[in-house]
Order: C-alpha cells, then sequence, then structure tokens
C-alpha cells in the first residue's frame, strides 16, 4: 500500500502557504501533490479547481478534501484495472464508444433546445387527451375533498361535520371563519384532484379499500388527545379509471413534448443523413 499510495503533505503545506510550491516531482519533473500507482495529482491541476476568495483555512480544507477525493477515485480505478480483464482494445474501443455517445447526445440536446415548439394549445391537449385516453387510466385513486385539523379542546365535531357537508354558501363561509381561528390545517386543494395518499398521510392511515370504505359515507373523522381531523371527500376516483382531463392535463402535455422531442431527433438524422449524400461527405463501397 505505501507503494500504492503517496500523499504528499509536505507538498500540501508547501502549496498552501505558497503561491507557486515546488512539491514533489514525477518521472517527468512535474510536481505532484498525491500519488496512486501509475497516476499524480500536480499542483497544477488542484490549483485549477481552487475557488477564488477562499481564506487560509478554507483553502486549507478544500484542497485536503480534493486530495483524498481523488486518492479514493483512483484507489478504485486502480482495483478495477487490476480486477476486470478489458484489454487496451477494448478499453480504448468502450472510451470512443462513450466520446461519441456523449458528443451525439449533446448535439441533439442542443437541437432540441433550439427547434423544439412548447406552446400547446388548450385544443390541442384536449384533443390529444381524447384520442389517447387508454394512456390516461389511474394508477392509484384520486379525491377531490377538504380536511380540517383542529387542537381537540377547540373541536366541535358535529358542528364541523354539518358544515364541511352542507351545500350552503353561509355554511361554507361560516366553516372558513371557523378554521381560520382555530384549525392548524384547513385545506380544500383549490377543488382539484389530488392523489388518494394525501389523504391517508393526513390521518396517518392506510385505507386497505378505500373506494369501499368511503361507499357508505363520505366523511370520515379521528379523535385523540392532541387533535380532531375529518375529511369530507367530495368526488373519488378509483385505480383504473381514466384520469378526468384536468387532473391528467400535464402529463398530456408532457406525452406531446416528448412526441414533438422523438420527431426533431428524427428529423434531424434525416437531414443530416441526406445533406451527406447531397454534399458525397461519406463513401460505402459496393454500392
Amino acid at each position: 500500500m505505501k507503494k500504492l499510495l503517496f500523499i504528499n503533505v509536505v507538498g500540501l503545506l508547501l502549496w498552501l502557504s505558497c503561491a507557486y510550491p515546488t512539491g514533489t516531482k514525477n518521472d517527468t519533473g512535474d510536481a505532484y501533490l498525491a500519488k496512486v500507482g501509475r497516476y499524480t495529482l500536480s499542483n497544477d491541476e488542484v490549483k485549477q479547481v481552487l475557488p477564488h476568495g477562499l481564506d487560509s483555512l478554507d483553502s486549507v480544507a478544500f484542497v485536503n478534501n480534493f486530495i483524498h477525493q481523488w486518492v479514493r477515485q483512483k484507489l478504485l480505478l486502480a482495483k478495477a484495472e487490476t480486477l476486470l480483464s478489458l484489454d487496451e482494445k477494448e478499453m480504448s474501443r468502450k472510451m470512443e464508444e462513450y466520446r461519441e455517445n456523449l458528443l451525439i447526445y449533446r448535439l441533439e440536446q442542443k437541437y432540441i433546445q433550439e427547434e423544439l415548439d412548447t406552446l400547446i394549445s388548450e385544443e390541442l391537449s384536449s384533443s390529444y387527451y381524447k384520442e389517447h385516453i387508454e394512456k390516461f387510466k389511474l394508477s392509484s385513486p384520486i379525491v377531490q375533498a377538504v380536511i380540517v385539523k383542529v387542537p381537540t379542546y377547540a373541536s366541535e365535531p358535529e358542528e364541523i361535520k354539518r358544515l364541511l357537508m352542507s351545500k350552503d354558501t353561509n355554511d361554507f363561509l361560516s366553516l372558513e371563519s371557523y378554521c381560520f381561528r382555530y384549525a392548524t390545517r384547513y385545506d380544500d386543494f383549490n377543488n382539484e384532484w389530488v392523489p388518494f395518499n394525501v389523504i391517508e398521510r393526513f390521518f396517518k392511515d392506510d385505507f386497505q379499500q378505500p373506494k369501499k370504505f368511503f361507499q357508505k359515507s363520505r366523511y370520515y373523522e379521528q379523535l385523540d388527545s392532541l387533535n380532531f381531523r375529518c375529511v369530507y371527500l367530495k368526488k373519488f376516483m378509483n385505480t383504473g379509471e381514466y384520469a378526468p382531463y384536468e387532473y391528467a392535463k400535464k402529463r398530456v402535455n408532457n406525452w406531446i413534448l416528448n412526441e414533438r422531442k422523438q420527431k426533431l431527433l428524427r428529423d434531424l438524422d434525416s437531414l443530416t443523413y441526406l445533406k451527406a449524400v447531397e454534399q458525397e461527405h461519406f463513401i460505402i463501397k459496393g454500392n
């Protein structure tokens, strides 16, 4: 291990105390701060990553952490080179393949960023939803609900239940006024659909068959020594049903954008090929 790993602590101290350390030198005469087998970390490499504006103590901490992270990485690399039986040609091929894929990916992302139309009309979104309704089946229940949490000492369960289930506007205003004064949580989720597990988390409970459970009553409550919790389910949709458009709209638009991206990538491939054919940028022997 002593031969495999050598951290030049003296060089580190010199580097931190001087702007241009000399440090220990490797076989080519370059100064380095750490060495793992055939790999060396030069003073210049560390200086290039050191953020500007750090005081001396922060510089010490940064450099020390950077060197040790570099050592750990190179130790894993050395172990991989020892245990994995990739020959030099295979390694070069894989590295070149990775380089090619990375460059192509960056080109594709640049092309998408420049060419993608992100505007989606309501008409298009609604039409896509109707034409691809099978994509938008619910994988879990959703609800439109109102939840209330009130300290037990201030709760009036029967009155809260009455106000929650009432369709009278005045009762709704009375409920809001009451919750404003006493509730630690009151949420109607802006009358939007939310996943049913939001309700489960609120009660810290797991309703094994929520649809069956709430068929008898859309109201449920819990009372303990600290809090009174209750929920009124205005609407409920179960797993396997088609998500309503307003709930699925974000997913609908993501599908539309993804399809546009895929078309752009196909266009990029075709246009690049056709242009190369036109300008005779490649030759296929035998054709």
